[in-house]
């Protein structure tokens, strides 16, 4: 960016953090492959369809960031909203006294697009929503 950009690397880092943050945000796939890498060890657990949709309807079938609705983003995106786990289910997971169903507990999703969500990704304390 320094050497051949037009621009200074400075609204980059102020929004993303990292030069190597911003371009993995550029990517559609990386998330995309962190995600399918994710749940291939991590499960999201045998209610998820049915919790993940019941989200999406408590959230309005929008983000709650921005409030791209359902219909924007599928057309923008060709795939559903995202659900968010602020706290993540690899964490429930990895305890021995709890399992992946307990991260889809209300409290603990939020509906998101799929840019917001990779912003939230990078958040190191998560936002708690009440509803």
């Amino acid at each position: 960016m320094n050497e051949h950009g037009n621009f200074t690397i400075d609204p980059y880092q102020r929004e993303f953090g990292t030069w190597r943050t911003a371009l993995q945000a550029a990517d559609p796939d990386y998330l995309e492959n962190y995600r399918q890498s994710d749940t291939e060890t991590v499960p999201f657990g045998s209610n998820w369809p049915q919790i993940r949709e019941e989200i999406i309807t408590r959230d309005n079938e929008s983000c709650l960031r921005c409030g791209m609705d359902r219909d924007t983003h599928r057309d923008q995106f060709g795939r559903d909203l995202p659900v968010h786990h602020r706290i993540p289910r690899r964490q429930f997971y990895n305890d021995p006294t709890q399992s992946v169903e307990d991260s889809n507990v209300p409290s603990n999703l939020l509906t998101l697009c799929i840019p917001c969500h990779r912003r939230l990704e990078r958040m190191p304390v998560q936002p708690v929503v009440e509803y």
